[in-house]
């Protein structure tokens, strides 16, 4: 049994059975890190806060803000407790935005998260059961020689951005790209920050109990750019 696999060269239009491969051909993108492995979840991360209802933003914070007030039961009462976190808008008005945290404070009985990114969107308090909705999330830092491709969420950024997601234990269940990036060779995730009152140095010298993850990139041309040459089909 065989399977016709072609190069799409042209379409004679809309209508064509061939123009959801000839879009993907054209909008493949060379060295996009397209998924992030977790190999190892490692231990929980202490300060995360997964998504939940009562995560509500408690005060307005407009386009170009630097700060976000925050509430709820799972908040940390500690100076700086969740620095080098990443919040992240999970619904709501600024949705999809994330900023990693460079300090933290706690006023009873809401928490303030400051970082150095501005915000591209407002986001709301949340008022009669609508406004915006956050988590607090470990930072998937990734490191290698490509650039961002099309971030509209953080438009300061200039490479690949990942989003960690966590269950109800605070351990990382897997990684998903927000933007994916382009031209990479080569890439490293780390995800942080370490638990500071734990020890995660082994006896070989690398990390140990953190999370282990790697970046998954598409060839030269993209994924789906030469679905002949990629499948093999000859």
């Amino acid at each position: 049994a065989y399977m016709p696999v072609e190069y799409v060269h042209d379409i004679s239009s809309s209508t064509d059975q061939r123009s959801l491969q000839y879009s993907i051909q054209n909008a493949a993108v060379t060295g996009a890190i397209d998924f992030i492995e977790v190999n190892d979840v490692g231990e929980p991360y202490t300060y995360a806060i997964p998504a939940q209802s009562i995560n509500q933003v408690v005060s307005d914070a407009a386009t170009g803000a630097t700060s976000i007030q925050i509430g709820g039961n799972s908040i940390s009462t500690i100076l700086n407790a969740h620095q080098g976190y990443v919040i992240r808008i999970e619904s709501g008005r600024g949705e999809g935005q994330q900023r990693r945290i460079t300090s933290y404070t706690y006023s009873v009985p809401y928490g303030i998260c400051y970082f150095d990114d501005p915000l591209d969107f407002a986001v709301d308090a949340v008022a009669g059961g609508s406004g915006s909705f956050y988590s607090i999330l470990p930072y998937v830092k990734i490191e290698g020689d490509g650039t961002q491709n099309s971030n509209v969420y953080n438009t300061a950024l200039v490479e690949a951005e990942a989003t960690a997601r966590i269950n109800s234990n605070r351990v990382v269940t897997s990684i998903e790209m927000v933007d994916p990036g382009k031209d990479y060779t080569y890439a490293t995730v780390t995800v942080e920050p370490l638990d500071p009152t734990k020890s995660y140095s082994s006896s070989d010298g690398t990390t140990a109990n953190s999370t282990i993850a790697r970046a998954i990139m598409s060839p030269e041309g993209g994924h789906g750019s030469n679905p002949v040459k990629e499948l093999g089909a000859s």
